[in-house]
């Protein structure tokens, strides 16, 4: 193919390739101006991205329009490198060694997930249609992980900040991180929760002596259930009902575990060199909490880098960071690579629904199921009302059945470990293809951790600082919250300089953090008003009023 340049009958540059025109013939300008009107209509977008922009008329009539705005372009071919009229915010070529995704995520956050606009070059995406598929396919799969990620801030925000503040109130004994690769060779399972578990610890049963064993919290009672004590126990969520999953953390089965359980919490002080037993959880300080289970539990702190966990548990002097990856295996996978440069074995990792299952047997809420079934309301009918909303999307030629979020999951996943894909496998998978995870067979387990010295997995736990000191150092945090955030707000709602304050807040993370978690709506309307030339003001009134009365509320819960 030739890319051809010449002028159209306006004046302007136009181009063909071949003997198609990419832009009009008579005036790519006037081109331009209608193709952004019809795509954006009234709207004011603060980000536009642009599919195919060619010789790039768009980004000319989009800075038109919208002075404030941001541009990204996706070209489509590498025969426009160097060659666009004007210069996006940033552009992405084919050939580019970053991928689709990452350039997305590094410009694209919860804040402009409101105002985002696309607007693709209809000649271009039909002279390069593989290319403007690709693309579409990943720009829909972005922006449906950026909105369920500002969705959860918005219903979830608050109650994340109130859970880390009472963890960090709550926790007793603490678990010391270990070092890297601490198991040399050790193979290490991370158990998942789908339903596929079961299968893989029936096989996995005899070779308890050479692995270690990861389970995120939802699998913790399926483990229990076949014999298996976990050595670390990996929770992330916030919600109300992920409580049930810890419960057999508080149980008291047997005479050994309530020895290990009296050892740690009868003494006064414990030994930097004492081993954390089975209650061992590594968690976000943002995950619920719990009184009954924080008197019981070793925690060892994961932090996201995320507010508030950052600045708390930097007081406690014990976690590990580890951002997040949207889902717990992501956390627990995140340990597996860091402790160990032996094999990681995947299971229950399916990231779709079999049948009407979307977990592994005695999962905690399938005992809520059965609570509830009866004669007229029997598990199965239950459980299919439940699980089909949920995965709705048949897997051809299988039983199993998947959904735009677990799809987004699945293919999110992989990006975070390219550099340890050739030691992690998936035992029994389902049909969700994981690029770069290796498949293994039952019967290539032996040889896979043959040969292995089993380093002994000993977590190291203290407690944690003094009670009234964290009381102390939490009412300081507030304080200084309450402070940049009211400096930011009244600086706006005063008629500031909107653009320079918007500046000074990214200077200032944690207070965008906080807006977003008190006050997504307003938040995001007073982002929008300041980078198109709007008032900010009326939204900014009422983000400050809602974030005061949150502080004061958090203040008044745990410290009064």
């Amino acid at each position: 193919m030739e890319l051809a340049f010449e002028l159209a009958r306006s004046g302007a540059l136009t181009c063909r390739l071949d003997k198609t025109y990419l832009h009009s013939s008579y005036d790519p300008e006037r081109e331009a101006k209608k193709i952004v009107g019809t795509a954006l209509g009234e709207r004011r977008p603060t980000l536009v991205i642009l599919g195919g922009a060619c010789l790039d008329y768009l980004t000319i009539e989009v800075r038109a329009r919208f002075p404030g705005a941001m541009i990204l372009s996706l070209q489509y071919s590498e025969l426009f490198r160097g060659k666009e009229l004007t210069k996006a915010g940033a552009i992405r070529y084919p050939a580019d060694p970053s991928s689709i995704e990452s350039f997305l995520d590094t410009f694209i956050d919860e804040d402009a997930i409101s105002g985002i606009a696309f607007i693709e070059w209809p000649a271009a995406a039909k002279a390069f249609p593989e290319e403007a598929r690709a693309t579409a396919k990943t720009l829909r799969r972005v922006l449906d992980r950026l909105s369920a990620s500002a969705a959860t801030i918005k219903n979830s925000g608050k109650q994340w900040i109130r859970n880390a503040a009472r963890s960090f109130l709550l926790v007793e004994s603490l678990a010391l991180p270990p070092a890297e690769k601490t198991c040399p060779t050790t193979p290490i399972v991370v158990a998942a929760a789908g339903p596929s578990l079961d299968e893989a610890l029936e096989v996995l049963l005899p070779f308890q002596e050479e692995i270690h064993l990861i389970a995120v919290s939802s699998a913790l009672s399926c483990c229990l259930a076949r014999g298996f004590k976990p050595d670390l126990v990996v929770a992330t969520d916030g919600g109300y009902w992920s409580r049930s999953h810890l419960y057999p953390f508080a149980r008291e089965d047997g005479e050994k575990f309530q020895a290990e359980e009296r050892g740690i919490h009868a003494r006064s002080s414990l030994s930097a060199s004492q081993s954390a037993p089975f209650s061992t959880l590594a968690s976000p300080l943002s995950a619920l909490p719990s009184a009954a289970l924080s008197s019981r539990i070793a925690l060892l702190p994961i932090d996201q880098k995320a507010f508030p966990e950052s600045e708390l548990t930097c007081f406690l002097g014990s976690s590990i960071a580890i951002p997040s990856g949207g889902t717990v295996v992501h956390t627990a996978l995140r340990l597996a690579t860091a402790w160990t440069q032996g094999p990681i074995v995947l299971a229950g990792l399916d990231l779709a629904a079999r049948g009407i299952r979307a977990h592994a047997s005695a999962h905690a809420f399938e005992s809520m199921l059965l609570s509830t079934a009866g004669r007229l309301s029997p598990f199965e009918s239950l459980a299919y009302s439940r699980e089909i909303p949920l995965a709705p999307e048949k897997i051809p030629n299988s039983s199993w059945r998947s959904s735009r979020s677990l799809s987004s999951y699945a293919s999110a996943l992989p990006n975070y470990f390219a550099d340890a894909t050739e030691r992690i496998f998936r035992l029994f998978p389902s049909p969700v293809e994981l690029p770069g995870f290796l498949k293994i067979e039952k019967a290539a387990l032996g040889k896979l951790f043959e040969r292995r010295v089993r380093t002994k997995f000993d977590l190291a736990i203290r407690q944690a600082p003094p009670i009234e000191q964290r009381k102390r150092y939490l009412l300081e945090q507030i304080i200084l919250w309450r402070r940049n955030a009211n400096e930011l707000l009244v600086a706006i709602e005063t008629g500031g300089a909107a653009l320079a304050i918007l500046r000074q807040a990214a200077d200032k993370p944690r207070s965008l953090e906080l807006f977003r978690a008190v006050d997504y709506p307003d938040w995001a309307a007073t982002r929008r008003a300041i980078l198109l030339g709007g008032d900010p003001r009326p939204a900014a009134r009422s983000l400050r009023r809602n974030t005061e009365e949150f502080l004061e509320d958090l203040e008044g819960r745990l410290l009064s």
